[in-house]
C-alpha cells in the first residue's frame, strides 16, 4: 500500500523519528523543547490501526477541531462556532450547532485547551494577509 507522508507536518516528524528509531529530545542546547503532540503513523504504514484523536487547527483567526463524525469550526467573519456532521454533510452546508450544544461545548473546550498547550495566539493579529477579509484584524491606529 503506497503512502505519502505529506500532511500534517507533525505526524510526519513523529513518523520519521519512529522509522529512525530515534527518541525526540527533551532539550536542545540547554533549552527545554515542547513535546510533539502528534503520534507516529508507522503502525498505520505497517497495516495496523491507530486510534482516532481530535485534530486541531488554526489559521489567521479561523480555527477548528475535527473528531469522529464532528467538525467544529470558527471563522473570523462569523465569530461563532459552527458544527457539522461530516458523515452526513460532507460539504458542510448545514450548521447543526444549536441542535448539539453539548458537542459544541466539549469540542470548543478541547480546542481552547490545545491552543493553550501549543501556544496558539488567540488574540487578533495586526496585519492581514493580502486579499484576506479584514473583519478579524485590529485596525491600525
Amino acid at each position: 500500500m503506497p503512502v505519502t507522508l505529506y500532511r500534517p507536518r507533525r505526524p510526519r516528524a513523529a513518523t520519521i523519528l519512529d522509522l529512525a528509531d530515534v527518541r525526540y529530545p527533551g532539550q536542545w542546547k540547554g533549552e527545554t523543547l515542547y513535546p510533539i503532540e502528534a503520534e507516529s503513523l508507522l503502525p498505520l504504514i505497517e497495516g495496523e490501526t491507530i486510534s482516532s484523536k481530535p485534530l486541531f487547527f488554526e489559521h489567521e483567526g479561523n480555527r477548528g477541531v475535527r473528531h469522529g463524525q464532528w467538525k467544529l469550526v470558527w471563522t473570523s467573519y462569523s465569530k461563532q462556532w459552527e458544527l457539522y456532521d461530516i458523515q452526513k454533510d460532507r460539504t458542510e452546508t448545514e450548521n447543526i450547532a444549536s441542535a448539539h450544544p453539548g458537542e459544541v461545548a466539549e469540542l470548543s473546550q478541547q480546542w481552547h485547551d490545545s491552543a493553550e498547550r501549543c501556544l496558539v495566539e488567540k488574540s487578533k493579529i495586526v496585519i492581514p494577509s493580502k486579499g484576506m477579509p479584514t473583519i478579524y484584524y485590529k485596525q491600525k491606529e
